[in-house]
C-alpha cells in the first residue's frame, strides 16, 4: 500500500524485511518469496534505481522459471 502513496522508504523497508523473514523459512528461491521480489523489482523501477530493479526482476523471473517450467504460461 505504501508504493501507491509514494512512500517508497517504508515500502523498500517492508518488503526488505518480509523477504528476509521467509528467505529464512522457505530458501532463497522458492516460489513464496516470488512476489516479493517481483515487487522489489517494481519499486526500484519506479524509484528510477534500475540496476537494482533488473537484479530483482530477474531474480523474480529465475524462481517462476524453476518453479513452473519454461514452457508454463505462468513463467510466460
Amino acid at each position: 500500500l505504501y508504493i501507491y502513496t509514494g512512500r517508497y522508504a517504508e515500502t523498500e523497508e517492508n518488503l526488505l524485511e518480509a523477504l528476509t523473514y521467509r528467505e529464512q523459512y522457505f530458501g532463497k528461491d522458492h516460489l513464496s518469496i516470488f512476489k516479493i521480489v517481483l515487487q522489489l523489482g517494481n519499486l526500484y523501477q519506479i524509484t528510477g534505481d534500475y540496476a537494482q530493479a533488473e537484479k530483482y526482476t530477474d531474480r523474480a523471473m529465475a524462481i517462476a522459471r524453476k518453479s513452473y517450467g519454461e514452457n508454463s504460461l505462468k513463467y510466460a
